[in-house]
């Protein structure tokens, strides 16, 4: 449904000659992207409030997806599969902030470990985008440059002992992230052993 309102926006954009013809499924599959981020995002913003847990919900989003649109990763092979695993995903890491005491050694070696996951990898290339050499090392900049920032600020906020739990929540999107992406690897090994 998403897609089949997607393609009519884009037709009507190259009716109206706004777009070219030939770029007409490059702004129907980012439409197709951007929905499906605003349907998956407000669902999990909605659960936040219901479970009064808005503001780490916010920090665990925003550092989520800065870091998750430069690193790529494990990718549902469709809508629903994604939108109920983000789903359940939120909830699994809303228990584990929420209601297990995770020591913060713990926390610190998943999130070192983390680091240096995002760190050696930079960015997966989605087969959907195919980035050239070029596009592909200015994304693994970029998603280093943000994981530094984000690691930077969670260090700040243990410095002025900001709130734990907005802590364990920042921290959970860099673990989630790297452990999306350690999915996408094994997840291509696999699909490489069975095409031989």
């Amino acid at each position: 449904m998403i897609e089949k309102m997607a393609n009519g926006l884009a037709d009507q954009l190259v009716e109206a000659c706004l777009i070219e013809k030939e770029r007409q499924e490059d702004y129907a599959y980012t439409y197709t992207c951007m929905a499906e981020k605003i349907i998956t995002s407000g669902t999990i913003l909605i659960l936040s409030l219901v479970l009064k847990n808005f503001i780490p919900t916010i920090f665990f989003l925003t550092f989520f997806f800065a870091l998750r649109t430069r690193t790529g990763g494990y990718h549902a092979d469709t809508f629903l599969k994604c939108y109920f695993g983000t789903i359940a995903v939120y909830l699994f890491t809303f228990f584990i902030c929420n209601y297990v005491d995770v020591n913060r050694v713990s926390l610190a070696v998943l999130l070192g470990l983390s680091t240096v996951v995002i760190g050696v990898f930079g960015t997966l290339n989605n087969p959907a985008i195919h980035m050239n050499r070029h596009e592909l090392n200015e994304s693994k900049k970029s998603a280093r440059a943000m994981l530094v920032l984000e690691d930077v600020l969670i260090v700040f906020f243990i410095v002025i002992r900001g709130e734990v739990i907005i802590i364990k929540y920042m921290s959970a999107a860099i673990i989630l992230c790297a452990t999306l992406m350690c999915f996408a690897k094994i997840s291509e090994m696999f699909d490489r052993q069975e095409g031989e």
